[in-house]
């Protein structure tokens, strides 16, 4: 996908200079594992030193590549693009969930739920289950299930 920068949150267009030294780092961060990897397969090299020169590196490349990118600091508000309403009462979560592609029509079948004539049946999306619930909805599935459009479940989860 093109310019996928663009649809993340608090990133920002880079110009010439600033995108030859993102493409330098990554050249030098090639060449520091290219040598990792040799130290790993060489006999007598302290291996614990070796795993400890390896998150070092990578912490210094990720920090050389932010300063370079400078990213927007996220707050909570920065991230919200609305107000709740009716009352309702934001709230963040984390969930470990299984999940599988699905069609909005596939999910009304599985309900034996007609499509409302709103939606549409291609939608695509997740049938997510949440190993949470003790009575199952749906034959088959002991957790809570629900469906979820796919862009929505892919900006929330990312597999395991």
């Amino acid at each position: 996908m093109e310019n996928q920068h663009r649809q993340i949150a608090g990133y920002r267009e880079l110009g010439p200079d600033e995108i030859a030294m993102m493409n330098e780092a990554k050249a030098i961060e090639r060449r520091f594992n290219s040598f990792i990897d040799k130290l790993r397969s060489a006999p007598g090299i302290d291996q614990r030193n070796v795993a400890m020169a390896q998150t070092h590196g990578e912490d210094a490349f990720m920090r050389a590549v932010r300063a370079v990118a400078q990213p927007a600091r996220l707050t909570m508000a920065s991230v919200a693009a609305f107000e709740p309403v009716g009352g309702m009462i934001r709230h963040v979560g984390t969930k470990v969930v299984d999940a599988q592609p699905m069609t909005r029509g596939e999910w009304c079948a599985l309900r034996n739920w007609s499509v409302p004539a709103d939606e549409n049946a291609d939608d695509e999306g997740y049938l997510v289950e949440y190993a949470d619930r003790i009575q199952p909805l749906i034959p088959g599935h002991p957790g809570y299930v629900s469906w979820s459009p796919k862009d929505v479940f892919e900006q929330a989860y990312t597999p395991l």
